[in-house]
Protein backbone atom coordinates (compact mmCIF):
# COMPACT_ATOMS: atom_id res chain seq x y z
CA UNK A 1 0.00 0.00 0.00
CA UNK A 2 2.95 2.40 0.83
CA UNK A 3 4.27 1.51 -2.09
CA UNK A 4 1.09 2.34 -4.20
CA UNK A 5 1.02 5.46 -2.73
CA UNK A 6 4.18 6.76 -3.63
CA UNK A 7 4.16 5.98 -7.18
CA UNK A 8 0.81 8.04 -6.99
CA UNK A 9 3.55 11.08 -6.08
CA UNK A 10 6.44 9.83 -8.54
CA UNK A 11 3.99 9.25 -11.31
CA UNK A 12 2.04 12.47 -10.92
CA UNK A 13 2.67 13.43 -14.47
CA UNK A 14 0.72 10.24 -16.16
CA UNK A 15 -2.07 11.10 -13.85
CA UNK A 16 -2.50 14.55 -15.45
CA UNK A 17 -1.95 13.30 -18.78
CA UNK A 18 -5.00 10.61 -17.89
CA UNK A 19 -6.91 12.99 -16.19
CA UNK A 20 -6.32 15.22 -19.89
CA UNK A 21 -7.38 12.22 -21.53
CA UNK A 22 -10.41 11.38 -19.43
CA UNK A 23 -11.82 15.02 -20.11
CA UNK A 24 -10.68 14.87 -23.92
CA UNK A 25 -12.73 11.35 -24.54
CA UNK A 26 -15.74 12.76 -22.73
CA UNK A 27 -16.26 15.27 -24.57
CA UNK A 28 -15.08 14.32 -28.13
CA UNK A 29 -17.10 15.36 -31.29
CA UNK A 30 -19.63 17.25 -28.63
CA UNK A 31 -20.77 20.82 -29.86
CA UNK A 32 -21.11 22.28 -26.39
CA UNK A 33 -18.17 20.70 -24.66
CA UNK A 34 -17.38 21.66 -21.05
CA UNK A 35 -20.43 24.12 -21.17
CA UNK A 36 -22.00 20.51 -19.73
CA UNK A 37 -20.39 20.68 -16.56
CA UNK A 38 -22.50 23.98 -16.52
CA UNK A 39 -26.08 23.34 -17.64
CA UNK A 40 -26.54 19.83 -16.22
CA UNK A 41 -26.50 21.09 -12.42
CA UNK A 42 -28.41 24.76 -14.05
CA UNK A 43 -31.42 22.63 -15.36
CA UNK A 44 -31.87 20.26 -12.14
CA UNK A 45 -31.76 23.63 -10.57
CA UNK A 46 -34.73 24.44 -12.89
CA UNK A 47 -36.47 21.95 -12.19
CA UNK A 48 -36.38 21.64 -8.66
CA UNK A 49 -37.41 24.84 -8.09
CA UNK A 50 -40.76 23.86 -10.00
CA UNK A 51 -41.18 20.88 -8.49
CA UNK A 52 -40.41 22.32 -4.65
CA UNK A 53 -42.34 25.85 -4.97
CA UNK A 54 -45.15 25.23 -7.53
CA UNK A 55 -45.89 21.79 -6.62
CA UNK A 56 -45.41 21.06 -3.34
CA UNK A 57 -45.63 25.06 -2.91
CA UNK A 58 -42.80 24.79 -0.45
CA UNK A 59 -42.40 28.43 0.40
CA UNK A 60 -38.05 27.81 1.28
CA UNK A 61 -35.93 31.15 0.95
CA UNK A 62 -33.34 31.49 -2.02
CA UNK A 63 -34.41 27.36 -2.64
CA UNK A 64 -32.59 27.18 -5.94
CA UNK A 65 -29.26 28.56 -4.49
CA UNK A 66 -29.63 26.37 -1.54
CA UNK A 67 -29.82 23.15 -3.92
CA UNK A 68 -27.08 24.02 -6.10
CA UNK A 69 -24.86 24.80 -3.20
CA UNK A 70 -25.20 21.05 -2.03
CA UNK A 71 -25.11 19.68 -5.71
CA UNK A 72 -22.17 20.42 -6.82
CA UNK A 73 -20.05 18.47 -4.33
CA UNK A 74 -22.67 15.55 -4.65
CA UNK A 75 -22.52 15.39 -8.43
CA UNK A 76 -19.21 15.21 -7.70
CA UNK A 77 -19.24 12.64 -5.90
CA UNK A 78 -21.64 10.89 -7.61
CA UNK A 79 -19.99 10.90 -10.95
CA UNK A 80 -16.72 10.26 -9.67
CA UNK A 81 -17.84 6.62 -7.64
CA UNK A 82 -19.69 5.64 -10.52
CA UNK A 83 -17.36 6.80 -13.02
CA UNK A 84 -14.66 5.01 -11.78
CA UNK A 85 -16.04 1.51 -11.58
CA UNK A 86 -15.43 0.43 -15.56
CA UNK A 87 -11.96 2.37 -15.87
CA UNK A 88 -9.90 -1.08 -15.56
CA UNK A 89 -12.11 -2.64 -18.05
CA UNK A 90 -12.29 0.65 -20.29
CA UNK A 91 -8.41 0.75 -20.65
CA UNK A 92 -7.85 -3.15 -20.42
CA UNK A 93 -4.91 -3.26 -23.58
CA UNK A 94 -3.13 -1.06 -21.83
CA UNK A 95 -3.06 -3.05 -18.28
CA UNK A 96 -2.55 -6.57 -20.38
CA UNK A 97 0.16 -4.53 -22.26
CA UNK A 98 2.31 -2.24 -20.38
CA UNK A 99 3.26 -1.50 -16.92
CA UNK A 100 1.79 1.44 -15.09
CA UNK A 101 0.65 2.12 -11.80
CA UNK A 102 -2.82 0.99 -12.33
CA UNK A 103 -4.30 2.78 -9.53
CA UNK A 104 -3.83 6.32 -11.89
CA UNK A 105 -6.98 4.84 -13.84
CA UNK A 106 -9.49 5.21 -11.14
CA UNK A 107 -7.66 8.70 -9.66
CA UNK A 108 -7.99 10.06 -13.15
CA UNK A 109 -11.86 9.40 -13.21
CA UNK A 110 -11.52 11.74 -9.83
CA UNK A 111 -9.48 14.23 -11.18
CA UNK A 112 -11.96 15.11 -14.60
CA UNK A 113 -14.50 15.32 -12.27
CA UNK A 114 -12.75 17.36 -9.74
CA UNK A 115 -12.13 19.83 -12.81
CA UNK A 116 -15.64 19.74 -13.53
CA UNK A 117 -16.15 20.66 -9.68
CA UNK A 118 -14.22 23.72 -9.74
CA UNK A 119 -15.61 24.73 -12.95
CA UNK A 120 -19.32 24.58 -11.26
CA UNK A 121 -17.89 25.98 -8.07
CA UNK A 122 -17.03 29.17 -10.11
CA UNK A 123 -20.47 29.08 -11.57
CA UNK A 124 -21.77 29.04 -8.21
CA UNK A 125 -19.68 32.47 -6.99
CA UNK A 126 -21.08 33.74 -10.26
CA UNK A 127 -24.59 33.18 -9.13
CA UNK A 128 -23.61 34.73 -5.80
CA UNK A 129 -22.82 38.38 -8.05
CA UNK A 130 -26.26 38.31 -9.02
CA UNK A 131 -28.30 37.20 -5.95
CA UNK A 132 -26.46 38.44 -4.48
CA UNK A 133 -24.73 36.77 -1.28
CA UNK A 134 -22.32 37.88 0.72
CA UNK A 135 -18.76 36.74 -0.13
CA UNK A 136 -16.62 36.26 3.65
CA UNK A 137 -13.76 34.89 4.93
CA UNK A 138 -15.60 32.04 6.14
CA UNK A 139 -15.52 30.75 2.44
CA UNK A 140 -11.64 29.88 2.92
CA UNK A 141 -13.19 26.65 4.91
CA UNK A 142 -14.32 25.20 1.72
CA UNK A 143 -11.00 24.36 0.85
CA UNK A 144 -11.08 21.65 4.32
CA UNK A 145 -14.39 20.15 2.85
CA UNK A 146 -12.85 20.15 -0.50
CA UNK A 147 -9.86 18.48 1.26
CA UNK A 148 -12.47 15.81 2.90
CA UNK A 149 -14.26 14.99 -0.03
CA UNK A 150 -12.04 14.48 -2.61
CA UNK A 151 -9.76 11.95 0.04
CA UNK A 152 -13.66 9.97 0.37
CA UNK A 153 -13.88 9.95 -3.27
CA UNK A 154 -10.79 8.73 -4.04
CA UNK A 155 -10.24 5.90 -1.69
CA UNK A 156 -14.62 4.56 -3.16
CA UNK A 157 -13.02 5.41 -6.69
CA UNK A 158 -10.61 2.86 -5.98
CA UNK A 159 -12.10 0.40 -4.80
CA UNK A 160 -15.08 -0.07 -7.06
CA UNK A 161 -12.81 -0.01 -9.16
CA UNK A 162 -11.05 -3.04 -8.25
CA UNK A 163 -14.18 -4.76 -7.15
CA UNK A 164 -15.75 -4.33 -10.32
CA UNK A 165 -12.50 -5.54 -12.30
CA UNK A 166 -13.35 -8.80 -10.49
CA UNK A 167 -17.30 -8.98 -10.36
CA UNK A 168 -19.35 -6.64 -12.55
CA UNK A 169 -21.72 -6.17 -10.94
CA UNK A 170 -20.89 -3.98 -8.28
CA UNK A 171 -21.12 -0.78 -11.03
CA UNK A 172 -24.57 -1.47 -10.63
CA UNK A 173 -25.11 -2.24 -6.89
CA UNK A 174 -22.98 1.10 -6.76
CA UNK A 175 -25.46 2.86 -9.06
CA UNK A 176 -28.72 1.72 -7.16
CA UNK A 177 -26.81 2.61 -3.58
CA UNK A 178 -25.87 5.71 -4.21
CA UNK A 179 -29.07 6.51 -6.40
CA UNK A 180 -30.64 6.01 -3.10
CA UNK A 181 -28.17 7.28 -0.93
CA UNK A 182 -29.20 10.96 -2.97
CA UNK A 183 -32.48 10.76 -0.73
CA UNK A 184 -30.52 10.16 2.54
CA UNK A 185 -28.31 12.93 2.00
CA UNK A 186 -29.56 17.00 2.24
CA UNK A 187 -28.95 17.51 -1.80
CA UNK A 188 -32.08 18.52 -2.55
CA UNK A 189 -33.74 19.49 0.60
CA UNK A 190 -31.91 21.86 3.82
CA UNK A 191 -31.27 19.70 6.96
CA UNK A 192 -33.33 21.92 8.83
CA UNK A 193 -36.48 20.36 6.76
CA UNK A 194 -35.58 17.31 9.39
CA UNK A 195 -37.54 19.08 11.91
CA UNK A 196 -36.91 16.39 15.33
CA UNK A 197 -33.17 18.48 16.12
CA UNK A 198 -32.47 14.29 17.57
CA UNK A 199 -32.99 13.21 14.37
CA UNK A 200 -31.20 15.89 12.68
CA UNK A 201 -28.12 15.49 14.99
CA UNK A 202 -27.53 12.08 14.45
CA UNK A 203 -28.66 12.02 10.27
CA UNK A 204 -25.79 14.70 10.02
CA UNK A 205 -22.93 11.94 10.97
CA UNK A 206 -23.69 10.17 7.78
CA UNK A 207 -20.46 11.46 6.18
CA UNK A 208 -21.57 13.58 2.81
CA UNK A 209 -25.08 14.58 4.70
CA UNK A 210 -21.73 16.82 6.91
CA UNK A 211 -19.93 17.38 3.42
CA UNK A 212 -23.51 18.91 1.45
CA UNK A 213 -24.61 20.63 4.66
CA UNK A 214 -21.37 21.70 5.43
CA UNK A 215 -21.08 23.46 1.99
CA UNK A 216 -24.45 25.11 2.04
CA UNK A 217 -23.80 26.37 6.05
CA UNK A 218 -20.83 28.19 5.16
CA UNK A 219 -22.30 29.79 1.77
CA UNK A 220 -25.32 30.79 3.10
CA UNK A 221 -24.69 31.26 6.40
CA UNK A 222 -21.13 31.50 6.74
CA UNK A 223 -20.98 28.63 9.48
CA UNK A 224 -17.78 26.94 9.86
CA UNK A 225 -18.24 23.54 12.09
CA UNK A 226 -14.73 23.89 14.16
CA UNK A 227 -14.72 24.18 18.12
CA UNK A 228 -15.16 27.66 19.45
CA UNK A 229 -16.17 29.15 16.02
CA UNK A 230 -20.12 27.08 16.33
CA UNK A 231 -23.28 29.95 15.79
CA UNK A 232 -25.98 29.58 17.57
CA UNK A 233 -28.65 27.03 15.29
CA UNK A 234 -25.73 25.82 13.58
CA UNK A 235 -26.72 22.05 11.61
CA UNK A 236 -23.05 20.95 10.97
CA UNK A 237 -21.32 20.54 14.42
CA UNK A 238 -17.68 19.88 14.71
CA UNK A 239 -18.15 16.05 15.69
CA UNK A 240 -19.92 15.71 12.41
CA UNK A 241 -17.30 16.88 10.25
CA UNK A 242 -14.94 14.88 12.61
CA UNK A 243 -16.54 11.67 11.78
CA UNK A 244 -16.57 12.65 7.66
CA UNK A 245 -12.73 13.60 8.06
CA UNK A 246 -12.21 10.38 9.87
CA UNK A 247 -14.48 8.29 7.46
CA UNK A 248 -12.75 9.82 4.30
CA UNK A 249 -9.30 8.89 5.66
CA UNK A 250 -10.70 5.47 6.59
CA UNK A 251 -11.69 4.86 2.47
CA UNK A 252 -8.71 6.26 1.08
CA UNK A 253 -6.41 3.63 3.17
CA UNK A 254 -9.24 0.87 2.60
CA UNK A 255 -9.14 1.79 -1.61
CA UNK A 256 -5.47 1.76 -1.40
CA UNK A 257 -4.85 -1.20 0.24
CA UNK A 258 -7.88 -3.14 -1.70
CA UNK A 259 -6.52 -1.66 -5.25
CA UNK A 260 -2.93 -2.81 -4.20
CA UNK A 261 -3.89 -6.15 -3.62
CA UNK A 262 -5.70 -6.58 -6.43
CA UNK A 263 -3.67 -4.75 -9.00
CA UNK A 264 -1.35 -8.17 -10.29
CA UNK A 265 -4.20 -9.88 -11.30
CA UNK A 266 -5.86 -7.35 -13.65
CA UNK A 267 -4.01 -8.23 -16.51
CA UNK A 268 -5.59 -11.68 -16.22
CA UNK A 269 -8.84 -10.96 -15.75
CA UNK A 270 -9.34 -8.52 -18.12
Amino acid sequence: MLEALKEIWIYRQLLYDLTARELKIRYRRSFLGFLWSLITPLYQIVIMTIVVKYIWQHSEPNYSIKFLCALVPWAFFQTSVTGACAIILKYRQMVKRIWMPSQMLPLAVVGSNLVHFLLSMLILFGVFLVVPVVFHVSFLFLIVLTGILLLMVSGLAMLFAALHTAYQDTEYIITNLVQVFYFLTPVMYPASWVKNPAWRYWYLFNPMAAVCEGFRGVLMRHEVPLPGLVMPGQVVLPEHLLVAAVFALVCFAAGLWYFALQRWQFPEIV
